[in-house]
């Protein structure tokens, strides 16, 4: 092939080439810039400003947050579009879809929409949206200030005063909730609660302080935005024990002999009675002790054979107490004075005393005695 030939042959696919080239392009802009429509589930947002002290309440209990948006223009604006509220959109109070202000409101969700930064650098328009328009409450949140806290220990038994701290918090409500209920929340209080697991091992005695959680009523804590400052307090408290311990002044000492010894013997204790007794037992059979309605006496129990032999000392028991109290106090023993009691004389003169020597004899007598019958 000649150069001439072949330098036309190279011009001419040149020419082909670019009159493709442009062509495709041409037809990818006009395919572009074709109408195109596309129809989506979009989240829409309520809400305030981060930082704003308005909140907002839809009215409408069928608001779901999700619209149905059918949307139209070229084609590559419709994907820009779909791309830019992929995550939804948010409609801000005090932006073009509702004032700030309180009270209901409707807002017009195409409208809103359209303002939109999204969908309005976009450049699509939107066809149809269902529902077209949302009913919503705009309140803005208040402080209430000194709200007094109620230690809650449920089932638990406590021993003097539970503190918190801070013994008072804030809380933060929509306005009208607080023209509504403000006073009786001031008058009632909010609970400080314990986690139960924390209520069932909680040890007995000695103060201990523990965070809990305060917990706002039911019909408050339902209220969106509501919320509690600070969300934690620390509370301290001495729980009761199970088992208490009592100091006993004085016990009375009292001698126990058998019955048949009764008459026949004085006894005299020293000292009478026993000093500073500490029991220990069950909370409510100490708190009888201490109320009088069980009393607390030691004895002194003598056999036949201790009075004989007239023992003088002994340590005294502590009688008439259940078995689940014990005496915590070493008990020492008492002196004792045991005298044989004389009998009145009968008929054969003067009895002896239990113990004492036989009377001495006469000579008469001795010899009466000496000589066999």
């Amino acid at each position: 092939m000649s150069p001439e030939r072949r330098s036309n042959l190279i011009a001419g696919l040149r020419h082909g080439a670019t009159i493709t080239l442009v062509s495709a392009l041409v037809w990818l802009f006009a395919e572009a810039q074709s109408v195109s429509e596309r129809t989506l589930d979009l989240r829409i947002r309520l809400s305030a400003p981060a930082g704003s002290a308005w909140i907002v309440e839809p009215v409408d209990s069928g608001w779901s947050g999700v619209a149905a948006v059918r949307i139209q223009g070229a084609r590559v604006a419709v994907d820009e579009a779909v791309r830019a509220v992929a995550g939804g959109v948010d409609l801000f109070v005090g932006g073009p879809a509702f004032a700030a202000q309180r009270g209901r409101q409707v807002i017009d969700l195409r409208e809103a929409l359209l303002q939109n930064p999204p969908l309005d650098r976009a450049g699509v328009t939107i066809a149809s949206i269902e529902p077209r328009t949302v009913e919503v409450e705009v309140d803005e949140l208040v402080r209430l200030d000194s709200v007094p806290l109620r230690p809650a220990l449920t089932g638990v038994a406590t021993v003097g005063e539970i503190t918190s701290s801070p013994a008072a918090v804030t809380v933060l409500l929509p306005s009208r909730v607080r023209d509504q209920i403000g006073q009786s929340l001031i008058d009632t209080g909010v609970e400080a609660r314990l986690p139960r697991a924390v209520l069932d091992s909680l040890p007995q005695g000695g103060p201990q302080q523990h965070e809990a959680r305060v917990v706002l009523p039911d019909a408050l804590a339902a209220n969106p935005g509501v919320s509690v400052e600070p969300a934690t307090v620390t509370l301290t408290f001495t729980v009761r024990s199970t088992t208490e311990r009592i100091t006993q002044a004085s016990v009375p000492i009292w001698p126990q002999t058998p019955p048949t010894e009764i008459n026949r013997w004085d006894i005299e204790v020293s000292p009478v009675v026993l000093r500073d007794v500490v029991l220990v037992g069950p909370s409510d059979v100490i708190q009888r002790i201490r109320s009088g309605d069980l009393r607390v006496i030691a004895t002194l129990r003598l056999s036949s054979d201790e009075l004989e032999q007239r023992i003088t000392s002994k340590t005294p028991e502590i009688l008439g107490l259940p078995d689940t109290v014990t005496v915590e106090s070493r008990l020492e023993p008492v002196t004792l004075t045991i005298t044989p009691r004389i009998e009145p004389a009968g008929e054969g003169g003067a009895q002896p005393a239990p113990g004492a020597a036989p009377p001495a004899l006469d000579e008469d007598d001795a010899e009466a005695q000496s000589e066999p019958s």
